[in-house]
């Protein structure tokens, strides 16, 4: 039965707590979307046995002998099959409105939100990441939770082939002035569609063309940067609202 299993956002987070074991890829298999590039993320988990959070969502995306919940960490196929953004179903809008915000999905941004942080707190090695804009947009869960987990996550060593340790280091010298962070942050997410333009190079060179070696990167411990301690800061608010009704 589809619906909230919880009657809070605060007993989803508590699971979600206790589920960071089920909200891990294997090392250079965790990948990420945005800006409605769910297909091609999904693609490219399924021709390189990579993980997405919630993998196949519905049929209409399953091939032949696939099924829903398919390329998902094993908490995030569980949460989407409760869809908690089908506020068509009475019982999950009644849910919805009573944690308050603007608009009718205010609890079940709050519950992908930290779903999505785990995820990329809990990255390891290679993340690919599909996105096709280079400006960010603050009202998407990749730009306000995933890509800063993703950066001021030491585990992870380079994001569509950018050193994670160089974008570290240089958000942490933005400080904690919003202009400069947001600066910065542009400047990543260009570095980051230019690692997304050369993706299919890459790709054809992991399936057994000539490439060179990539240099390791810093994977040194660091302490939490100005956009991980804002991060922190707002865990646990879930009436505020955080942008358009789905998280992508």
């Amino acid at each position: 039965m589809n619906g909230p299993r919880y009657s809070t956002v605060e007993e989803y987070y508590a699971e979600i707590e206790r589920s960071r074991d089920q909200l891990t890829a294997p090392t250079d298999k965790a990948v990420f979307y945005t800006n409605n590039d769910y297909r091609a993320a999904l693609d490219h988990a399924r021709s390189t046995n990579a993980l997405t959070l919630e993998g196949i969502k519905e049929d209409k995306y399953c091939e032949k002998g696939e099924q829903v919940g398919q390329f998902a960490t094993a908490y995030g196929a569980k949460l989407e099959a409760d869809k908690l953004w089908d506020n068509s179903d009475p019982k999950t809008l009644t849910w919805n409105q009573q944690h308050g915000g603007r608009d009718n999905h205010s609890a079940a941004r709050a519950v992908w939100d930290k779903t999505s942080r785990t995820y990329a707190e809990q990255a390891d090695g290679k993340v690919e990441v599909f996105c096709k804009n280079r400006t960010i947009d603050p009202q998407k869960t990749f730009y306000r939770q995933e890509l800063p987990s993703l950066i001021n996550n030491s585990k992870v060593t380079e994001i569509n082939g950018v050193s994670r340790a160089e974008m570290s280091h240089r958000l942490e010298a933005a400080g904690d002035d919003p202009d400069k962070q947001n600066e910065a942050l542009e400047g990543i997410c260009r570095e980051i569609q230019t690692g997304h333009e050369h993706r299919d190079k890459r790709l054809g060179v992991e399936q057994g063309k000539t490439t060179a070696t990539k240099v390791d990167t810093d994977k040194s411990e660091k302490k939490p940067g100005a956009w991980d301690r804002k991060l922190r800061a707002e865990e646990g608010k879930t009436t505020k609202d955080k942008g358009p009704a789905r998280k992508f």
